[in-house]
């Protein structure tokens, strides 16, 4: 799992995150930070990754890559995961479903123009009234609504909330605004200067054209949203909802003049100088937000397979045994497995009560048994397999708290070797209060770091 972090100084880093089952659990193990400030290109990401996949002794147990929604990560053409597919064919690629729907939007700003700038635009309300209490007070006055923090590192259920706050509550706003301009003697000078650009927003048909079509996109994506958040162990359902929403997004094609007609008795004619060809600029956005998204999910398809272990189905796979699930795993992992033991395995592991109700979880423990692990060994391998791919077994929250962590690590700057050791003793303390149980730990980190000249001398007592 790799994720791309920005210090104070705006010096750029990515932190590195190796999943995998030990013992029955689950583990993230944090490596470090790599400073990729002066070549962010997809290509030296990759041999970074691949250096660290080297050195770990990595390259032939992998089987996921997780990264967030950005071009240079998740392209289908050049991006990481497609490169490092090229010498890790089995590294399915599996997204960050924290980032998933804020990046498919990310990607719709940074592709089109008007939409950086209405994005922009609409993060400055939030940022407005989050920095003084006198503004709090008339946004107050007018309607008990917080506007959500506007943030590059936030989910898109935050940038939802921001715009489904401004579409809803339009004439508060204007309301709260009008009232700062009628008072201006309660107001510094520094608050009185935006006022009237937020009202001229709020006036503006381009503003209030892409405020109601991204409203209308964020009504279904919000719910795939939760969806994958709660029901990612169940893939199928997963995939239907994906599907279901990509044509309720394909199908809002056909609501621009809706749109364009509700923009225009709204606020009035579009303003002749812009000479925006807002039924272009409406398709572009729409095209854009379900491209990216099939592209997001292009290789989910192939994880279905994950539903052969879910418990609830047991009994239903006992009587039918699930073919077609189990062609998902061989077209995706096949040569990891013996094919017919395999699905031998799966059969009794449907009909025994031993395994009746069991979470994958729960069975990687029971696989921790030497008996078990010759029982059934590729079992042991199939149940591995699905508990380390991020997306399976854990939340968003549980999957990438490892990453949530190392972020909290970056908000400073230090040297990137100093801080990938400092972030490294912290977030892996567990690992170094278990090696300090050994008192050779100490007499071989003293002999280390007595290996430079120094006036005084060590001793451990």
């Amino acid at each position: 799992m790799v994720d791309e972090t920005t210090d104070v100084s705006t010096k750029s880093q990515f932190s590195i995150v190796l999943r995998y089952v030990h013992k029955g659990v689950a583990k993230e193990r944090f490596l470090g930070y790599c400073d990729i400030s002066e070549n962010k290109t997809a290509g030296a990401i990759v041999e970074k990754i691949r250096q660290y996949l080297t050195e770990f002794v990595c390259n032939e147990k992998l089987v996921a890559q997780a990264y967030d929604g950005t071009n240079t990560m998740s392209g289908n053409k050049t991006g990481v995961q497609t490169q490092l597919k090229e010498t890790h064919p089995f590294a399915l690629f599996v997204h960050c479903y924290a980032h998933i729907l804020s990046l498919v939007l990310t990607k719709s700003a940074e592709l089109i123009s008007e939409c950086k700038i209405f994005f922009s635009s609409a993060g400055g309300f939030a940022s407005f009234f989050s920095m003084s209490p006198k503004r709090m007070k008339y946004l107050d006055e007018f309607f008990c609504k917080h506007l959500p923090k506007a943030s590059a590192t936030r989910t898109w259920n935050y940038s939802s909330r921001l715009v489904s706050t401004l579409y809803e509550y339009r004439p508060q706003f204007i309301d709260a605004f009008e009232a700062m301009l009628a008072h201006p003697d309660e107001l510094d000078g520094d608050t009185l200067a935006p006022v009237h650009g937020f009202l001229s927003l709020l006036n503006d048909f381009q503003f209030n054209f892409l405020l109601e079509t991204f409203n209308n996109i964020f009504a279904y994506t919000d719910v795939l949203y939760d969806v994958l958040q709660h029901q990612l162990s169940d893939i199928l359902y997963c995939r239907q909802k994906i599907a279901q929403v990509q044509q309720e997004i394909a199908a809002l094609r056909d609501r621009y003049d809706e749109i364009y007609e509700h923009t225009k008795e709204l606020v009035g004619e579009p303003t002749k100088r812009l000479n925006t060809n807002y039924k272009r600029l409406y398709n572009e956005v729409i095209d854009t937000v379900a491209n990216k998204m099939e592209s997001l999910f292009e290789d989910y398809g192939q994880l279905k397979f994950l539903s052969l272990l879910a418990h609830q189905k047991f009994q239903a796979y006992q009587w039918a045994f699930p073919d077609d699930l189990f062609k998902s795993l061989l077209n995706t992992y096949g040569p990891f497995f013996d094919e017919i033991r395999l699905k031998n395995e799966l059969i009794v592991l449907y009909s025994s009560e031993e395994f009746s109700g069991k979470t994958v979880p729960e069975m990687a423990e029971m696989f921790d048994d030497d008996v078990m692990k010759i029982s059934f060994p590729q079992l042991d391998k199939l149940v591995s397999l699905i508990y380390t791919i991020p997306v399976s077994t854990a939340t968003v929250e549980r999957s990438f708290s490892t990453m949530n962590r190392v972020k909290d690590y970056s908000r400073n700057t230090t040297l990137e070797e100093r801080l990938s050791h400092l972030a490294l003793l912290s977030i892996e303390k567990d690992l170094v209060t278990h090696l300090l149980r050994n008192d050779q730990f100490y007499e071989e980190t003293i002999n280390n770091f007595c290996k430079h000249q120094r006036r005084l001398e060590f001793l451990y007592k």
